[in-house]
């Protein structure tokens, strides 16, 4: 899984929010034929929630890649992806996650948009549109390092569904922030 987050971030605090433990638990796996053998993957839930993650968090939503990747991936396993069993054991930040992913997918795939009722589900529901367009916005946009780093660090902030989550992320950043300061 994608927790090696990059620009000077402290992952602790990601660790804490976003608990993907219950996945790695996941009975359930995937396999592909190669030949005559079958080979273990990721199931599709995880191959998703991974991907999803990646995107938020190594890119922060920036450029069209990423999000091609995951639109032609639902739009190829959709219907095969237990979303029931992510809504039962993901935790509301992490649904978050998903949810906007899903809502770019639709958005990008000129496919239909989530229902109010997939709204709350994925905890997308009291996502104001400004937040939503500025994610949105970021698939279209090319930074340089310096920019993409300030920008990913901002959209780690809107990330958490609760605002006490924001505060615990801010928090921690000021901490790196503050102790790498005085680093030579």
């Amino acid at each position: 899984m994608q927790w090696d987050f990059i620009n000077t971030d402290k992952t602790d605090i990601f660790h804490k929010i976003y608990n993907l433990n219950i996945f790695y638990q996941f009975g359930k796996k995937g396999f592909i034929e190669i030949g005559e053998q079958e080979v273990n993957i990721f199931p599709l839930e995880l191959e998703f929630i991974n991907m999803a993650f990646h995107y938020a968090f190594h890119h922060g939503f920036i450029g069209i890649k990423w999000l091609a990747e995951i639109c032609l991936f639902i739009k190829k396993y959709e219907v095969k992806i237990n979303f029931d069993y992510i809504s039962k054991n993901a935790d509301f930040n992490l649904k978050k996650i998903l949810g906007i992913n899903l809502m770019l997918a639709y958005d990008y795939n000129f496919k239909k948009e989530l229902s109010k009722e997939q709204k709350k589900l994925f905890c997308v529901d009291k996502l104001l549109p400004f937040e939503y367009l500025f994610y949105k916005s970021m698939t279209m946009k090319l930074f340089n390092k310096k920019s993409s780093r300030n920008y990913l660090r901002f959209i780690k902030i809107l990330l958490p569904y609760k605002i006490s989550g924001r505060f615990n992320v801010i928090k921690e950043n000021l901490k790196f922030i503050v102790k790498n300061s005085f680093k030579k």
